[in-house]
């Protein structure tokens, strides 16, 4: 495979992860959906703002709806983390072995793929604590259904919300997917460089954007930038060892959603 086949296949990998995660989250609003039409049923939603918020909070109703909610989005978040983990370290084997095949070395098996990825989980352990803070969603979702209560009388509104809360943890979990894919591809080939160099050999990279429409301005400006492989890329302004690398304080506006990939060109160790 080339070396844009390989991050083709890693693409691969993450568009399968995104189907699952969809399936997860439309599981999860038909669940949430189903519970609300059934307790909604039990009150009176018509009247003034007032009077609706009023009678859904009777008896510590809509405390008790709010937590049953959280109870179902926290567990798909929670899955969720699970088809990601399973994502990057399957991106990191892919792209390990392959740069492996390229230098000559030996590949990496499952175990050794995931104590891997556990080294670059900062990102994903950060956003995933949010995600799985079921007082934090809570908050949230209460919130939402509050808004949803004064707007508009019935219960369309709410379950509108409630889709919408649904629809932005299936993006926050896409997001983070898509971060922990350039994580690790790019982890996967660096380390096995860190292996090739103990043999005395020498390296450069190259940064690579994808170039579209969803290009960040300093990614597309960064494309084609050239380092020793020891030093950083400068990358708007911020260090980084490779695309969404965040272990040199690179900040999420250079790392979350970044698809860019890192190439590696072996040379002689004379200065050109």
């Amino acid at each position: 495979m080339t070396e844009r086949q390989i991050h083709e296949h890693s693409d691969d990998v993450l568009n399968d992860t995104t189907k699952m995660l969809n399936k997860q989250y439309n599981a999860a609003y038909k669940e949430a959906r189903d519970f609300l039409a059934i307790e909604l049923a039990k009150v009176e939603l018509s009247g003034t703002a007032q009077e609706r918020f009023g009678e859904l909070s009777k008896y510590d109703r809509l405390d008790k709806i709010c937590e049953k909610l959280a109870d179902i989005f926290v567990n798909a978040n929670k899955a969720s983390k699970k088809e990601v983990n399973n994502l990057a370290v399957s991106v990191y084997k892919i792209n390990y072995d392959w740069q492996a095949e390229q230098l000559g070395l030996k590949g990496t098996n499952k175990a050794e793929s995931k104590e891997a990825y556990e080294e670059v989980d900062i990102f994903d352990t950060i956003a995933f604590a949010a995600l799985t803070d079921k007082k934090s969603i809570e908050r949230e979702i209460k919130s939402k259904i509050v808004q949803a209560l004064m707007s508009k009388a019935g219960v369309r509104p709410i379950i509108t919300a409630i889709k919408n809360v649904a629809e932005s943890n299936l993006s926050d979990n896409v997001r983070i997917a898509t971060t922990a894919t350039t994580q690790t591809e790019n982890k996967g080939r660096a380390d096995v460089v860190e292996v090739a160099k103990k043999q005395g050999r020498k390296f450069r990279k190259v940064w690579r954007a994808v170039g579209d429409s969803r290009t960040r301005q300093a990614h597309r400006l960064a494309s084609g930038q050239v380092q020793d492989f020891d030093k950083p890329f400068i990358v708007g302004g911020e260090k980084m060892m490779y695309p969404a690398d965040v272990s040199l304080g690179a900040s999420a506006k250079n790392t979350i959603n970044c698809r860019c990939r890192m190439a590696v060109i072996e040379y002689d160790g004379q200065t050109s």
